[in-house]
């Protein structure tokens, strides 16, 4: 097993490849002893699963290197985590809440080879229909100095699947676009006055709301025109528009 061996060749082209002097020298055993070391020099990057995601820096994802996950040690031969295999870790739990109605922690870890989202990652996953509340639920993790919303509310009496969009079957990738930009520090990312100058901000890319077909915008904010019903597409994918806002003129002001 490579993990268990760590590359043995035997025998050492230099005594500073076999310190123990046991006569058969590892590549663990020689980056230790000359200091340097990368983990890249023997594991490449696994690009599936849920690796990408943690290790992404574009703020879909929370840009964490290996070491904050894992133990550099290699104790008893394998690359774990600090206290344990992924099974009993709690390295998840600071960033995936296991408090609150939705255990997030529960969820990550049996996401972690399929992941949560569809193949082309515009979806959840069947049963990850919860995913989202993992986090924004009533004791939602803390990423960035930011604690995620709750969203999914005390889950009994109020709630996305109580009382909210869920509970006529609207999953949240329906309105919001997994793929845009989340992790990204801010509070609340609209700001009226700033999202001319700084696209982040802007409602659109703020609450990740999903762009209509032909890539119009999902809603108009700020408002500064008359109504419009283009100007709420996102909304009037379900309820026809006499619905929400019956007959008569709509106007700014």
């Amino acid at each position: 097993m490579c993990a268990a061996n760590c590359h043995p060749f035997n025998p050492p082209p230099d005594s500073s490849y076999d310190p123990d002097g046991d006569g058969s020298g590892t590549y663990m055993e020689y980056y230790r002893a000359v200091g340097t070391f990368s983990c890249s020099d023997c594991h490449a990057y696994e690009t599936e699963a849920s690796h990408p995601t943690h290790a992404d820096s574009s703020g879909k994802g929370v840009d964490l290197g290996c070491y904050d996950c894992h133990d550099s040690s290699h104790a008893n031969n394998t690359v774990d985590f600090p206290d344990g295999p992924l099974s009993t870790t709690t390295a998840c739990d600071a960033c995936h809440s296991s408090g609150g109605h939705y255990d997030g922690v529960d969820m990550a870890k049996s996401s972690w080879s399929d992941g949560a989202y569809s193949v082309d990652g515009t979806t959840l996953g069947s049963g990850k229909e919860g995913w989202c509340a993992t986090c924004h639920d009533d004791d939602g993790p803390t990423i960035n100095g930011r604690t995620a919303k709750n969203v999914s509310g005390d889950d009994s009496i109020y709630g996305y699947f109580i009382s909210g969009h869920g509970n006529f079957g609207v999953s949240c990738t329906d309105c919001h676009d997994p793929q845009l930009t989340h992790i990204d520090g801010y509070a609340r990312t609209y700001h009226a006055e700033e999202c001319d100058t700084d696209p982040m901000r802007s409602y659109q890319n703020g609450y990740r709301l999903a762009l209509m077909n032909g890539g119009d915008p999902p809603l108009v904010v700020p408002r500064t025109e008359d109504y419009d019903s283009s100007h709420f597409a996102l909304c009037y994918q379900c309820p026809r528009e006499n619905v929400v806002v019956g007959g008569g003129n709509h106007t700014v002001g």
